[in-house]
């Protein structure tokens, strides 16, 4: 049988694998050195490793679990809300439920800034970026309806939700049902 000999290929190779001679040693002295860069090089690919070991990929199982409840309970606030105009008297369940869907809608904002996006057809996996895409798109929405929401729950104590204010407050909730968009 004959043997076949295989090559690495130079584009293959690490830099400081390609540099000859002259080239190497003035590199070193002005203070680049490819293995060295290498090293630092592969630092930062570690670290970003490690953050991205906390990034949900957007069609990902746990974020499209996390989706679906959301898509559930939108179901909830798109008949509770239109309810609200209506004096329904208050009962635990709906005093939980309101507390529920607060904490989860609190809790989507944290889940959006650690998830991947797709950006013109590949998805970005990086913490940084992603953070900023969802400052630009969500953020606003976000603080727009649960900023009041967490003003009237947290400063309610009688369970009294009949007060003017309180009222008002309440009706920025129809603006949680602009979040379908984000799920289509």
């Amino acid at each position: 049988a004959s043997q076949r000999g295989f090559s690495v290929r130079d584009v293959w190779k690490r830099s400081s694998d390609i540099a000859a001679g002259d080239d190497d040693v003035s590199r070193q002295m002005n203070g680049f050195h490819p293995r060295r860069r290498s090293l630092i090089d592969d630092m930062d690919r570690r670290q970003k490793m490690k953050v991205m070991r906390f990034m949900l990929q957007p069609s990902g199982t746990p974020r499209v679990c996390w989706d679906v409840f959301g898509a559930l309970l939108l179901c909830w606030d798109m008949i509770m809300i239109p309810l609200q105009a209506f004096e329904i008297p208050s009962s635990d369940f709906l005093l939980f439920m309101d507390w529920f869907t607060l904490f989860f809608w609190t809790g989507d904002m944290f889940m959006s800034c650690i998830t991947g996006y797709v950006h013109k057809g590949s998805t970005v996996m990086d913490l940084r970026l992603a953070l900023l895409n969802y400052i630009k798109t969500w953020l606003i929405l976000d603080l727009i309806t649960l900023a009041p929401e967490w003003a009237v729950l947290a400063f309610d104590d009688s369970g009294n939700k009949q007060g003017s204010t309180s009222r008002v407050f309440r009706g920025l909730r129809a603006f949680r049902v602009a979040r379908l968009l984000r799920l289509a």
